[in-house]
Parts: structure tokens; C-alpha cells; sequence
């Protein structure tokens, strides 16, 4: 019995109190003892001094820092191995929680989750529906996001209905429930992963031990996806250098240079582009968080954060 509430912390100040009184209001409801694992990335804001509050005034929360970024994989790789319960739920910083009472329940109801991932409907800041259910990788959706070619597809791309939930799928690693167990059976996080696609990856993982994805649609938070500005550098290089990863490791092992070849011809088609002044949004996550929809008009922003992580792909 009891849950071990898995968060990561980077520059969280803007969100901390809504998160932490949310989560407070809704573990009220559950029956058995919890704790929430709490991991500081060398944050730079007033996240470190809001968490040593929570930290002392609250006797269930275990507070770690480090003095360097280790990145998200690494962080819940390392709470997950200090957690004490059996019943995992990994849970981004930038989220408030409205109503899990039903996923509440459901973790009353056992003692330990065995191969049933949990997830709820996520909803962006304006209370609309946030993609929740992504198709598993392949190569046509490859290219796709990396020609830019969305708009074109969009039946092809749209959001997972829930009926197809149980099969080719992953959710969002911004709320997941699981079992302690199958999360250290199949090796955790890939700590490759510096940021974003770690989830997909760990789905891919979890799927050759039969498991049984739910979703709880009368559970709902609300994901503020970092804030819902423009992408950062860091965001887009850690996205597409993620990318790269994934695809090399489950749909290019032996032969990465192709995989290499496309990012190289995909990112000059952007300068091109950009050479043209022909706008596009360059964040890949505009689809997803519905902040994310303006679009960086400074071409040397473009140019910029092109030419940087296609250099550290083509290292790889």
C-alpha cells in the first residue's frame, strides 16, 4: 500500500503554490500513507526557497538537490530507487490538479498497481483539451514533423481517440501511475534522454509486458507545458536531440547515418525557409500545448537554434 509522488524541479517558481495545494487537496482522499519525492535540477529562481518551505513544513516530503541539471530521466530515475511505496505516480512541476478522485479510488482499491498504466484527461490553462494519447513513432510521422508537413496530415496526426487506447500508444509523461515494479523491470527512464521523448521511450519498453493503458476522463489537471510561450533553445534542441535518440534506438540501430541524412535535409529545407522569409512555427510542441501557437519571427533566432542542434545530432 501508500504511493511515492515522483516530481522533477527546474525553474518552477511559477507554478509551486498551485501545484503543491492541489496535490495537497487531492491526496487528502487517499486512505494509505504517501510521500512526495521532490528532485531540485540546480534551479535558478525562487523554486529552491519555496521548496525548502514545503520541505520544512511538511514531514512527508523528501527534498533532493544537486548542484548540476541531470536532466529528467536521471531525476526520477534516481527518486523512483529512493521511493518506499510500491505504487509510483510521476507528476510534472507545471501542473494543478482539479479532480482524481477517481484515480483516488481506483489506488484504494489495491495494493499494488501490477500492469496498468493511469493516466486522466489533461486540459491546457484555458480548460480546453490538451493531447493526452500519442500514436507510438514511425517513420512516415518522422517525417511529417520534421518537413513540417502537419497542416497536410492532420488526419494522420490528430489526437488518438480513446477507444484506440489500449493498443500503439503512449500518454503524456506529465501525470502516470504505475506499479514500482514494472517502472524497475523494464530499466526505468533511458537516461539518454536529457529531456522530452523519455516517456514515449519507456511505453515502448513497457509494451512487451502486456500492459493496460487507462485513462481516467472524469480525472482532470491541467499542464501548463512550460509556461505556454515561445520554444527556448533549450526546449528545441532537447526536443530534436531526443528525437534522434529515439528513432535511433528503436527504428535505426544499424544504420543511424539514414537517420542522420534526414535531419541534415530536413533542416536545410528550414533554412531554405527561413533564407525566403517563408514563416513557420518551429515549435514542435505548438500542436500539443495551445500557448505554443505564435510563431519566433527572428530569423537569426531560427538560423540559430537550426544550426546548433543539427551540429550536436550529426555528432552523435
Amino acid at each position: 500500500m501508500g504511493l511515492s509522488v515522483i516530481v522533477v524541479n527546474y525553474n518552477g517558481e511559477l507554478y509551486l503554490e498551485s501545484f503543491f495545494e492541489s496535490l495537497f487537496g487531492a491526496l487528502s482522499d487517499f486512505k494509505s500513507p504517501y510521500e512526495i519525492l521532490v528532485y531540485d535540477n540546480n534551479s535558478t529562481d525562487a523554486s529552491t526557497t519555496m521548496l525548502d518551505m514545503y520541505y520544512a513544513t511538511h514531514d512527508n516530503i523528501r527534498l533532493f538537490k544537486n548542484a548540476d541539471n541531470i536532466g529528467f530521466a536521471r531525476s526520477n530515475n534516481f527518486l523512483v530507487k529512493k521511493a518506499k511505496f510500491k505504487n509510483l505516480l510521476l507528476i510534472n512541476n507545471d501542473t494543478r490538479i482539479i479532480d482524481i478522485r477517481s484515480i483516488i479510488n481506483k489506488l484504494n482499491d489495491v495494493k499494488e498497481l501490477d500492469k496498468e498504466i493511469i493516466s486522466c484527461q489533461i486540459l491546457n490553462e484555458d480548460l480546453t483539451v490538451q493531447q493526452n494519447i500519442f500514436s507510438f513513432p514511425n517513420i512516415s510521422r518522422l517525417l511529417i514533423q520534421l518537413f513540417l508537413l502537419k497542416n497536410l496530415f492532420k488526419k494522420i496526426v490528430k489526437q488518438r481517440s480513446k477507444s484506440k487506447v489500449l493498443s500503439n500508444c503512449y500518454f503524456s509523461g506529465c501525470f502516470i501511475i504505475l506499479s514500482k515494479t514494472l517502472f524497475e523491470k523494464v530499466g526505468g527512464f533511458d537516461e539518454d534522454y536529457f529531456f522530452y521523448h523519455e516517456e514515449a521511450d519507456l511505453f515502448l519498453k513497457m509494451e512487451k509486458h502486456n500492459i493496460q493503458k487507462i485513462i481516467f476522463d472524469d480525472s482532470k489537471i491541467v499542464h501548463y507545458g512550460g509556461g505556454g510561450g515561445p520554444i527556448s533553445e533549450f526546449a528545441f534542441r532537447n526536443y530534436f536531440i531526443s528525437l534522434y535518440i529515439l528513432y535511433a534506438k528503436h527504428y535505426f540501430k544499424s544504420n543511424r547515418y539514414v537517420l542522420q541524412l534526414l535531419f541534415l535535409i530536413s533542416f536545410y529545407y528550414r533554412y531554405l525557409l527561413i533564407f525566403m522569409g517563408i514563416p513557420f512555427n518551429p515549435s514542435p510542441l505548438a500542436t500539443i500545448y495551445k500557448g505554443q501557437l505564435q510563431t519566433i519571427n527572428s530569423r537569426s533566432f531560427l538560423k540559430k537554434i537550426h544550426k546548433t542542434t543539427l551540429k550536436e545530432i550529426l555528432k552523435r
